[in-house]
């Protein structure tokens, strides 16, 4: 990952988004004249595979966690567009699970009615062999079109975005 300095002085008379502004102008027509655009990546296709993987399971913290543990943290790009979209992946995977619980328990409640109450798509308390459990029901899911939204396993949050081995955000 390549880095740029962007010269700021608080004491200028120039306004600091206007340094900026003009810092970045200045990179950017550096690197379109030097050649420093983006490049394709020569990874190959389990290496891209590979990296989607693990920004998934990333997403979890608790990989990060084993991996800095354990020291094996392998030839994984964490700068490259895979891991980032399977960080993005997992962490919008991990949130559904956590979102629709908190819906359903929203559509049990007098201010949450109408979750549970229309005919394309409800969530909220429903039975289910005889107990109330957190569901989800449309004519759109497959089978009966009830879904059940309870796990025996405990809901991890996705937080290994947050995390980062030297707390600056960056793998």
């Amino acid at each position: 990952m390549t880095t740029f300095h962007l010269p700021i002085d608080r004491s200028a008379g120039v306004p600091l988004h206007r340094q900026i502004y003009e810092g970045c102008r200045r990179l950017h027509l550096q690197c379109s004249q030097s050649g420093c655009e983006s490049r394709p990546s020569k990874r190959s296709l389990d290496d891209k595979i590979t990296d989607a993987i693990v920004g998934f399971g990333d997403a979890f913290l608790i990989p990060i966690l084993v991996r800095e543990l354990l020291d094996i943290g392998g030839d994984i790009d964490y700068d490259s567009t895979a891991y980032t979209g399977g960080m993005i992946t997992g962490t919008v995977w991990g949130s559904a699970g956590i979102a629709l619980r908190g819906a359903a328990a929203l559509g049990g409640t007098r201010a949450g009615h109408v979750l549970n109450h229309n005919r394309h798509f409800r969530v909220g308390p429903g039975r289910w062999g005889g107990d109330m459990v957190p569901r989800a029901s449309s004519p759109h899911l497959p089978g009966d079109g009830h879904a059940k939204l309870t796990s025996r396993l405990p809901h991890i949050p996705p937080v290994g975005a947050l995390a980062s081995p030297d707390g600056c955000g960056s793998q």
